[in-house]
């Protein structure tokens, strides 16, 4: 089995996600020797890099790839998988460079246009849902005057933790997520932040670009709702590699929603999608679906954007710390959807395909 003959197959190939073969994709390494003119090869040993987290996809990937070399008569063949997260800097000249966030390959934004539509919630249990699917996650809580993340995180810091050398901060590690939040700073929850926006918005480039973020592949950013001050300081002073918009069924979250929209295209931010919380209710009775904000009132804001998920209302959400076992799967299959479209944007296809000596 020559080298050749492993990179034909494989251009045959295309992944169940991305929709490109993985020699088109760049992703293929053979790790062991393959057969010359003059010498037969050991088994191959064949190594996936893929942009994307690898928990859920692994062995879907796996079974499918070795029946697709079966079918071309290929009996043994050793694949491992390599989970490679790509960077997504569609805007590097913008990028504030300091060292806290040069390791951060993805700034990703959730947006609403108004308050009250979930948006806090979602950020958090993407942020978890994406901990869970392997990814290194952080969670910055930029919602200057309403900061909530601690309570869903249901942690507590003190100054002593936080302060780190060199006018740096550290962030609150919780559930496996790496956080920052404004709460944290202040004396206790009941202190409100009765700032100006200058200083609402130096507060928060202090959070961003102070904190020693470390490695990650993801940072989730609860967006304060609306446009204002704080928002157009994140987008111009942060490489944000996408934004999700956040909004409910009803007309005046939709007409908020649509403002967010524009302000991220007039800034150059991918917008990965709409997440339309609060969809409908599901009577307990009847077991049938009732939209209590109507219907249609998103379809405009959906056709523009695109839609990644429709949730419920559900009083399991109250607690807001964990989400019902009946939704689990489905915030890892959204979680896991917006890694493959921040994949998508981010896919260099360049063919290439490396051998190894050793």
């Amino acid at each position: 089995m020559t080298e050749q003959v492993l990179a034909e197959i494989l251009t045959k190939y295309k992944d169940t996600y991305l929709g490109e073969d993985y020699v088109t994709l760049g992703a293929v390494k053979i790790l062991s020797p393959v057969a010359t003119d003059d010498k037969v090869g050991e088994t191959p040993t064949i190594e996936i890099s893929l942009p994307y987290p690898m928990a859920i996809a692994r062995e879907v990937i796996g079974k499918k790839l070795t029946e697709h070399f079966h079918q071309h008569k290929v009996e043994k063949v050793n694949i491992t998988f390599k989970q490679e997260i790509v960077s997504l800097n569609p805007r590097p000249q913008t990028k504030h460079q300091t060292p806290q966030l040069q390791q951060v390959k993805n700034i990703i934004a959730v947006s609403s246009g108004k308050g009250g539509v979930g948006k806090s919630t979602i950020s958090f249990f993407l942020a978890k849902s994406l901990s869970q699917l392997g990814a290194k996650v952080g969670l910055l809580d930029a919602d200057i005057y309403g900061p909530s993340q601690p309570h869903l995180l249901q942690s507590k810091a003190d100054m002593q933790s936080i302060v780190g050398k060199d006018n740096t901060m550290n962030p609150i590690m919780s559930a496996g997520i790496k956080t920052m939040s404004l709460r944290y700073l202040l004396d206790d929850n009941k202190t409100p932040a009765i700032w100006r926006g200058a200083m609402a918005s130096n507060a928060l480039q202090q959070m961003v670009f102070s904190t020693n973020w470390g490695e990650l592949d993801y940072l989730i950013v609860d967006m304060p709702p609306g446009t204002g001050d704080i928002q157009l300081t994140l987008c111009q002073r942060v490489a944000l590699s996408a934004a999700i918009i956040v909004t409910t069924p009803h007309q005046l979250a939709v007409i908020g929603a649509e403002k967010g929209i524009e302000m991220f295209n007039k800034l150059y931010v991918p917008i990965l999608g709409v997440i339309e919380n609060m969809s409908y209710y599901v009577c307990p009775g009847c077991s049938e679906k009732h939209y209590p904000f109507g219907r249609g009132n998103s379809k405009k804001l959906i056709e523009e954007a695109g839609i990644l998920a429709e949730l419920p209302i559900s009083a399991d959400y109250n607690d807001g710390s964990q989400p019902p076992d009946s939704t689990t799967k489905t915030w890892q299959d959204l979680s896991f959807s917006i890694c493959l479209e921040l994949s998508k944007l981010s896919i260099n296809k360049v063919p290439e395909i490396l051998v190894a000596n050793d």
